[in-house]
């Protein structure tokens, strides 16, 4: 844990590549269900200088979200009718 934590209900942990915020124990905000804030664990946010390994990371399940792809993968993404592939989550029949 670090030595100095903000007042929000994250910390920052490790930074470089990758940043990580882990939840705050000690927040004392709740929500209207008497819960602790935040009801998250963590998140992960990580930068890519590829395009090419972030979209694949992102097919295989590794990333939530991607923020942008390569305009060569859109093929891959999104169907000739501009709906989201089946592959990627979406045309659900």
């Amino acid at each position: 844990m670090p030595a100095a934590r903000d007042r929000s209900g994250w910390w920052p942990g490790k930074k470089g590549r990758r940043w990580c915020w882990q939840r705050n124990a000690a927040y004392f905000e709740k929500d209207q269900r008497g819960r602790r804030l935040p009801l998250l664990d963590g998140i992960k946010i990580s930068f890519f200088d590829n395009k090419a390994t972030e979209f694949l990371l992102f097919q295989q399940g590794e990333l939530d979200f991607t923020n942008d792809i390569d305009p060569s993968f859109k093929d891959e993404v999104i169907s000739k009718k501009g709906t989201l592939k089946k592959t990627m989550g979406g045309e659900r029949s």
